[in-house]
């Protein structure tokens, strides 16, 4: 099929190549515009008069220009204030550079409640920045969407991709490559080829006529695209290949490129020849979900979402049970380690078997700090069977209902059973350390982050001028630096967050810096 099109008349297969290609050199008189009869610009000229009337000039206040204004891009969200409970201004004092290079500071591998603060805030629907203006439009959005992306979380970067307008090149340019990887990139391509000029790469526009069925259009695009040195080399291999007529056999297998994209990843999908993931940016993480990979490659895709906190745990946990491992170490650990646990739960009751297997699993799934989603799942069912469980097993249990969406709740439990070791704990979740004394050096921390909301100048200036999404960012880093054993910026985080009134995300953060090994 190669040969017949390249046989086909060259100045129609180039012409449909550049589709969206200005006309370079193109004379003025070709310009439809300029030809228009109709045009007043293409009028004949008018004989003025010898002596014409004199006419007044304009006064100068009678001419006015005015700028139509449209929504900024970066006001864009998908989470109103009523639900992040944050202002509707929370940018409005804050400088949109400054902002994005907080953004891109932001840690993924942070405290569960410090991370899904941050993802509130990339959420949030929200005034621009006052201070902005036309060279800084869209980079907050841009800079939320990166991180989104940075963290494997498709679905809510799209989501907040479709809220803005897709016209914009950089906008666009996201879209379309969170589409192929989530493998809707159907309405993308169609969106690109009614405005090619969109991306610059001419391998998206090749795809997505081959996409479209439009073969012959792909492969003219494609010849004349590499004649002229319009597509990487690395690219063009692959799109050669994925356009061939059943004799890829006889081309070179293509190399991986030096930098992976949506595209050529999804390239090396539709050629047979997947790429594995473990290496790549965790965006890439969600093909290997797909039954048709392996089990461990599912497990290894599957936990760093997890961890991420992008997918449900119960999407884990069910990757988990699915095979009898075959092997030992890691992600085989951690599946066997979970059918142990629910094989010592299901069968008859054996108090011994069951703390075994509590403990066994909760060690493997703290090796990969995986202990959030492992307590959430596990201690409604566990609950139940508290009563009867040894001590060393209901500590384990106590400690993972902190862990849960429930603490406040389940505080009240664990009270008429917690030993010293859990006091401080239970009175954080019930936010009663006023009359608690501290045992340890981080509970001292913690104490005094909620005896007081006072903060130290520079945080109480940014409140005052109206910096709150700046705040929250800040203090999200403070968090996570203060986990490696910064006490200073935990106090200061945590009334920070309690000043905003997020007072349950505060105790949430001050629980899990207790009981979570993420420190030094």
């Amino acid at each position: 099929m190669r040969a017949r099109l390249r046989q086909q008349a060259t100045f129609g297969a180039f012409a449909a190549f550049c589709f969206a290609l200005p006309a370079a050199g193109q004379p003025l008189s070709a310009i439809d515009w300029l030809n228009d009869p109709q045009n007043p610009e293409n009028a004949a000229p008018q004989v003025l008069p010898e002596n014409p009337p004199a006419v007044a000039p304009p006064e100068p206040d009678a001419i006015s220009v005015e700028t139509l204004s449209s929504p900024s891009q970066d006001a864009v969200g998908v989470l109103v204030p009523d639900q992040t409970g944050l202002p509707a201004d929370i940018w409005a004092g804050s400088d949109v550079a400054l902002l994005v290079r907080l953004i891109e500071q932001e840690r993924i591998d942070t405290l569960p409640a410090a991370r899904d603060l941050i993802v509130r805030v990339l959420l949030a629907e929200a005034l621009p920045p006052e201070t902005a203006d036309a060279s800084s439009e869209g980079a907050l959005l841009l800079a939320r969407v990166d991180k989104l992306l940075e963290m494997g979380d498709l679905d809510r970067a799209s989501a907040l991709l479709e809220q803005a307008n897709l016209e914009d090149a950089r906008i666009f340019q996201r879209w379309f490559d969170v589409s192929l990887l989530l493998g809707t990139e159907t309405a993308a391509c169609e969106q690109l080829r009614a405005a090619p000029s969109l991306v610059d790469d001419f391998g998206a526009r090749i795809f997505c006529l081959a996409r479209a069925g439009d073969w012959q259009a792909a492969s003219i695009s494609f010849d004349a695209a590499r004649s002229l040195n319009l597509i990487g080399a690395a690219e063009a291999a692959l799109l050669e290949r994925f356009l061939s007529d059943g004799d890829a056999e006889d081309l070179p297998p293509p190399g991986l490129p030096a930098e992976m994209t949506p595209l050529t990843f999804r390239l090396f999908e539709a050629l047979g020849e997947a790429v594995p993931t473990e290496t790549l940016p965790r965006m890439y993480a969600h093909a290997d979900l797909r039954p048709v990979n392996g089990w461990k490659a599912q497990l290894a895709a599957a936990e760093r979402l997890a961890g991420a906190g992008v997918l449900q745990g119960s999407v884990l946990l069910d990757l988990y049970r699915a095979r009898t491992p075959a092997a030992s170490g890691g992600v085989w650990d951690r599946a066997a380690a979970i059918q142990a646990l629910d094989a010592a739960l299901s069968e008859p009751f054996e108090p011994e078997a069951v703390t075994e297997a509590l403990s066994r699993a909760w060690g493997a799934m703290a090796s990969a700090q995986l202990e959030v989603t492992f307590s959430r799942a596990y201690v409604p069912e566990l609950l139940t069977l508290a009563p009867q469980l040894p001590k060393a097993a209901r500590l384990t249990l106590w400690r993972m209902a902190l862990l849960t969406r429930d603490y406040q709740t389940l505080a009240e439990v664990i009270a008429t059973d917690a030993c010293e070791e859990m006091t401080f704990l239970v009175a954080l979740a019930r936010a009663d350390v006023q009359s608690q004394r501290a045992n340890s050096r981080m509970e001292s921390v913690v104490r005094a982050a909620f005896l007081t909301d006072e903060l130290p100048g520079n945080l109480e200036t940014l409140l005052r001028e109206r910096k709150v999404g700046e705040a929250v960012l800040r203090a999200t880093i403070l968090l996570s630096e203060g986990a490696q054993g910064a006490d200073e910026d935990v106090i200061d985080a945590l009334r920070l967050v309690r000043r905003l009134g997020l007072e349950d995300t505060a105790r949430s953060a001050a629980l899990q810096l207790l009981l979570l090994e993420r420190r030094g």
